[in-house]
């Protein structure tokens, strides 16, 4: 999981939060989950991501979880979830592969 309060510093001109602050929180949370499945010695790196925006934020604190669909011996798989906390709704969904190597 990682979180985030939305300050003034992430919104666009428009006033919604920028796409690249929920692509990195969810990036963020789903590398975790990646290396919770992942043995010492070895690291992951970001090798496919698709987000689906499915509502403008404008503020708020926002959660992203993740969940490791199908962790392989080179590469897992992923989906995730961002919500602004208190409303439950989701504002993006998340697909994710990690490549997993030696570090």
């Amino acid at each position: 999981m990682a979180i985030l309060d939305v300050d003034e510093r992430d919104l666009n001109p428009h006033g919604v939060v920028h796409g690249g602050v929920v692509f990195t929180l969810v990036d963020t949370a789903m590398g975790q989950a990646t290396m919770d499945v992942t043995e010492d010695g070895m690291c992951c790196a970001t090798i496919e991501l698709s987000v689906r925006y499915l509502r403008p934020i404008t503020g708020g604190r926002l959660v992203a979880t993740a969940s490791v669909l199908k962790a392989g011996r080179r590469v897992r798989h992923l989906e995730g979830t961002v919500i602004v906390e208190g409303d439950g709704r989701p504002v993006a969904v998340v697909q994710e592969s990690f490549a997993v190597m030696e570090a």
